[in-house]
Order: structure tokens, then C-alpha cells, then sequence
């Protein structure tokens, strides 16, 4: 490389650095005063943790159960409760929306949030700051603290003396509140720089912690919590202008539309006596799992399906009724989607009204046609592309099956499977006969890892009944 251009790029590093919050092991700020003063007190305490896969993992190990572990033995007259609201591969973004249901829920007296490696590098400051004034609308008494963790790409940050940029974001947002916070990504950091420790003694992978990992982890909130709790004085009155200029707490309610699906013509050029179109979900779809037509007849449903039950190679997934009948899935309000227990979003749509028909952790979709009365009926059922996380080779699936009355199991009538990077628009098409009340079921499959989120994007389903 010529040496002007070499010492820009050093230059431009340099400076990148220099604007960015230095890193540090802890930021007392306004400390946990109401929480230390409930603890003192006696009685209930919750708290909550908020993040990502480092969050959920780590079980008996993990800082969760070991900071839990702690408080309780510190306050045995306190009744401590601690929730893990951990939620694989989220960031920021889906942390706030989810807040009200994932946390505050639980009325919490102790909030701790770490989106720092999820976050990558992106500006999630809005994100942050909902937290915060969600956290204080509800209560101003909950205390709250952001923390870091550490990805292997964020060492070179740190050895800079820098937080890695969304928790340079994160940062800003806590000194502006005052809300504390914990650098764990700093303590191992300093201790990998001075040789002390290595990589592999730390983490599995780039990012997620062993069981000494997380000792580490657990040492470092340990030191933190006293000095946190010995600070400040109770207060009641917290939130500020924020920092995002027109900040929305709380996203505005958007007007559910009427459906008006486009005339139904299959293969043959025919046309259909009756069209039908799947809704889009936050368009003309939305609070229950069933999608009802202006007479208040059931025509479209969604249920999930565990993931297990549907091997992508596999052309029988969703022909045992059992597995997806009884599993309704439930409108996330805040996120404007579809979801299963585990909370995450399994069916979508963007602002264009491409919907999303996909799976998370260990559930899939599967989307079911009620026939409103007896005939024959064409379907024409499709998708654009696959979009997933990660995991490139995994197969996926897409099953089509008509499950008669009061049958046990489906009959598959057609099945599209593919590998992520061999996936291109794709159609599949059929005639059955169906009486009313059977159902044509859409079933997702996959073969992902449980932390894979991701579907069939721009999914699109038409069906016309075409004779009585």
C-alpha cells in the first residue's frame, strides 16, 4: 500500500476511536438506589435480565443464576425473583419492542440489559432510550443498568482503550440518564492482553462464553453490584428530553384494512367463482390467531409447529394434525407480528405488505385454509426468496397438505425444498376437493440450529374455489 493512503487509514482509525467512549470496568453514575434501599427493606424483589443468546446461556453457570445467587445470599430477608428474558440472536431493537410484555410484565425492581455483540455496529440509541422511558413511565422507582460483553471482533477496541460502537451508542445513552454501567467485555479483555487468559479458556466460538467464561462474567458483576448499591439516594422523578429528536415511547396504532382479494385464475386460464388471498398480517390481519371474513367466518389460521417435527427433507412434515392443531399462535402487538411461545415473530410483513411465513428458535409456521364451503379448489401457493441468519447450507422446506374432516392426518400434495443458496422464485399449484371445514395446511420446515431465525420471504397464498 502507498504510504499516504496507509497513515489516512490510520489516521481515520485513530480518529473513529478518539470520538467513541473510552471503555472502562464501570460507570457508577446515579448507582441502584431504590433497589438497594427495597433490598434493605425486606420482601419481594424482581429482577430482570434483558439480551441475546449470552444472556440465555450458560444456565447454572450463567450471570443470571449466579447474580440471583449473590443478591440472595447478600439480602437473605429479600424474597428475590430473577427472570431470564433472554431471547437468541435479538438485538436492541426487538428488546424494545418487546419490553412491556419481556419485562415490565413482571414488574420488575431491576432491569439489566446487554445488546452490545448483537447490536453490531449499528446506532440503536432509539432503541435504548425507549428502554429507558418505558422503564420509568412504569416506574421510576425500577432501577435500571446496561452491560457489556465482548465479541472477539470488539478486542481491537478495546486494546484501543475504546468501546466497540454500539456500546459506544449505549454508553452515550446511559451517562445522558444516568443509568450504571458494567464493562464485563472489558475485564476479559484486559485480561486476554496481558496474556493471563486465552480465548479458547474463554468462550466457545466469537462470542459466546464456557462455563469459565461466565466465571469471569459472574466475578466482575460481583465486584460491580456493591459499589452500584452503596451509590446515590432514591429517587422518583428520572427521565429527561431524550437524546432522539421526536422520540416515539410507543409506536402509533395503525388502521387494520379491509381485504379485497384479486380475482383467482388458475393454470387453464379459468376463473374462480369465489377468490380467496391470504391477509397480511398488520395489514388486514391481526389480535387473533384466526383471520375471519365480514360474515365472521374462520378462512385463514395460524398455528407454529416445533421445528423437530420438520425435517426439511422430510415430505410428511405436517401430516399429523397432532403436531400444530392445538398451537394457535399469538399477535405480538408492538412487533406487528405472529408468534409463537417462545415470543419471537414467525409471521410478518414489511411496510410493502411482503409477508414473511418463517421459523425462530425451535418453531415453525404452519398456515392453514378452512374451506367455507364444499367444491373444488385450486391453490396457488409461493414465495421469493429465503431469508435466514447465518447457516447457508441448511435445507428448507415448504409442505402443502390437505388434511380431510375429522382425519388424523394430511395428504401431501406438494412440496418445495431447497438449500439457502440454491433458492430462487418459486410456485407450487394444485386442485383438490375439499369439504367444508377441512383444511389446505402450508407447513414450514427446516433443519437450522435452534438460534437460526428467518422464512420464506414476499410468501404468497391464493385460492380460488373453482366449482361447487
Amino acid at each position: 500500500m502507498p504510504i499516504l493512503p496507509a497513515l489516512l487509514c490510520i489516521l481515520c482509525a485513530v480518529l473513529g476511536a478518539a470520538e467513541r467512549e473510552a471503555a472502562s470496568a464501570l460507570q457508577v453514575r446515579d448507582g441502584l438506589p431504590n433497589a438497594a434501599s427495597k433490598l434493605q427493606r425486606g420482601g419481594p424483589f424482581t429482577i430482570v435480565f434483558l439480551g441475546g443468546s449470552i444472556t440465555v446461556g450458560g444456565s447454572a453457570d450463567g450471570y443470571v443464576e449466579q447474580t440471583a445467587a449473590w443478591l440472595r445470599k447478600a439480602y437473605p430477608q429479600t424474597v428475590i425473583t430473577c427472570v431470564n428474558a433472554g431471547i437468541s440472536g435479538t438485538d436492541s431493537g426487538f428488546g424494545a419492542k418487546r419490553f412491556d410484555r419481556d419485562v415490565l410484565a413482571h414488574k420488575p425492581d431491576l432491569v439489566l440489559i446487554e445488546f452490545s455483540v448483537n447490536d453490531g455496529d449499528a446506532d440503536h440509541t432509539r432503541d435504548m432510550e425507549r428502554m429507558v422511558h418505558k422503564t420509568w413511565l412504569a416506574d421510576p422507582t425500577t432501577d435500571l443498568v446496561f452491560f457489556y460483553t465482548l465479541a472477539q471482533r470488539h478486542l481491537e477496541d478495546y486494546a484501543a482503550g475504546v468501546l466497540p460502537k454500539a456500546a459506544a451508542f449505549h454508553e452515550r445513552v446511559a451517562a445522558h440518564y444516568g443509568v450504571p454501567t458494567i464493562g464485563l467485555a472489558h475485564d476479559v479483555a484486559a485480561q486476554l492482553a496481558s496474556g493471563t487468559l486465552a480465548w479458547e479458556t474463554f468462550a466457545k466460538d466469537s462470542c459466546h462464553p464456557i462455563a469459565s467464561g461466565y466465571r469471569i462474567y459472574n466475578a466482575s458483576f460481583q465486584a460491580a453490584l456493591p459499589l452500584l448499591l452503596a451509590a446515590g439516594s432514591p429517587e422518583t422523578t428520572r427521565l429527561k428530553a431524550p437524546i432522539t429528536a421526536g422520540l416515539e415511547v410507543y409506536p402509533p396504532t395503525i388502521p387494520v384494512e379491509a381485504l379485497a382479494p384479486p380475482p383467482y385464475v388458475d393454470a387453464t386460464g379459468a376463473a374462480a367463482l369465489i377468490s380467496f388471498a391470504m391477509p397480511v398480517p398488520s395489514r388486514h390481519w391481526v389480535a387473533d390467531a384466526d383471520w375471519r371474513d365480514a360474515s365472521g367466518r374462520t378462512l385463514w389460521r395460524l398455528h407454529w409447529i416445533d421445528k423437530k417435527r420438520t425435517a426439511a427433507r422430510d415430505v410428511t412434515i405436517g401430516l399429523a394434525k397432532a403436531d400444530w392443531a392445538g398451537n394457535l399462535m399469538r399477535w405480538f402487538a408492538e412487533d406487528r407480528s405472529f408468534t409463537g411461545p417462545e415470543g419471537n415473530g414467525i409471521v410478518s410483513a414489511k411496510p410493502d405488505g411482503r409477508v414473511t411465513l418463517g421459523f425462530s428458535g425451535r418453531e415453525c409456521a404452519a398456515l392453514t385454509f378452512l374451506a367455507p364451503e364444499s367444491g373444488t379448489y385450486a391453490f396457488r401457493i409461493g414465495a421469493d426468496k429465503l431469508t435466514t441468519w447465518q447457516n447457508e447450507e441448511s435445507e428448507f422446506a415448504l409442505h402443502v397438505a390437505h388434511v380431510a374432516w375429522g382425519a388424523a392426518q394430511g395428504r401431501s400434495l406438494a412440496h418445495y425444498r431447497a438449500k439457502r443458496r440454491e433458492v430462487v422464485p418459486f410456485t407450487l399449484e394444485g386442485r383438490l376437493t375439499m369439504v367444508a371445514g377441512e383444511e389446505l395446511a402450508i407447513i414450514v420446515g427446516t433443519d437450522t440450529p435452534g438460534y437460526i431465525r428467518g422464512g420464506w420471504d414476499g410468501f404468497r397464498a391464493a385460492i380460488g374455489l373453482m366449482a361447487r
